[in-house]
């Protein structure tokens, strides 16, 4: 018998039900002369209707790299025992390029689990329903859903939207009184950068340098490296100078794409 269910002696099915079921139940009949007789009648059980669902927690738009935590909660207190999940789908900008790093934290998965107890309206979740948005421009649609309840079922929607590339840590990898080596760590949301400005403070000739970095983030971009990185860059560039750099104290980087240019990075030279 499903949970919940009993069969009395007087031949009667009583009880609750504690959840759907769909199945086959075997009755059996035996005489004083200890003839028998079964029969198998087929049992559905449906679950009652949960009701409206509603998310919150999202905004149109979420910057890049940033979280938000969901909430899903019924209009009405459950009448069973229910359970179900939210989903994230993501529609990149850039076609093709999809988010690895767009995912529920801490599970880690774009998928999460939820229980809401007979009597309540609020979702539970064994782990924190906390959304990680990536770095690349796009449209994010959470979903949530009750099993066995096709009417609870709630979207919501929120953007990271295209902006200027930024530039979130520079190293000087190498340095010496006529060569330097650079390294800027970032992320560009419309996995593209067009220019790279750089400016030397201390130096009386070649302070200032514009290079047309097109062709190395595409190289970047498209490859497979790139699918698991979303819209971060790791960008080495040599700097050759005629003269010498002693007196070199500190230099601006700048980055650009089609959105506009990066906040300038100062990085110190020590000596």
């Amino acid at each position: 018998m499903p949970v919940g269910l009993i069969f009395t002696a007087d031949g009667v099915i009583t009880g609750t039900p504690t959840g759907p079921f769909t199945g086959s139940i075997t009755f059996t009949a035996t005489d004083q002369a200890n003839a028998t007789a079964s029969r198998t009648l087929l049992l559905t059980i449906i679950a009652p209707d949960a009701g409206t669902l509603t998310l919150t927690g999202l905004t149109a738009q979420i910057a890049p790299a940033t979280q938000a935590t969901v909430a899903a909660t019924l209009a009405k207190p459950a009448p069973a025992d229910l359970t179900g999940r939210l989903a994230i789908q993501f529609l990149p900008d850039t076609p093709g390029r999809d988010d690895s790093t767009l995912v529920f934290v801490p599970a880690n998965s774009r998928t999460i689990a939820f229980s809401i107890s007979k009597g309540s309206t609020t979702a539970r979740f064994a782990l924190a329903p906390t959304l990680q948005a990536g770095t690349s421009a796009g449209l994010i649609t959470v979903t949530a859903t009750v099993d066995s309840s096709p009417s609870s079922l709630a979207t919501s929607i929120t953007r990271v939207v295209a902006l200027a590339p930024v530039i979130t840590a520079a190293h000087i990898i190498a340095h010496d009184a006529y060569t330097l080596t650079l390294q800027l760590d970032g992320y560009s949301t419309t996995a593209s950068v067009s220019n790279a400005h750089f400016t030397f403070t201390g130096l009386a000739t070649q302070s200032d340098f514009n290079i047309n970095v097109t062709a190395i983030f595409n190289a970047w971009y498209s490859s497979q490296a790139a699918n698991s990185q979303c819209g971060n860059f790791q960008y080495k560039q040599n700097f050759n100078f005629t003269g010498d750099t002693t007196n070199l104290s500190s230099l601006n980087a700048t980055l650009t794409n089609s959105i506009g240019p990066s906040a300038p990075y100062t990085i110190p030279v020590t000596k």
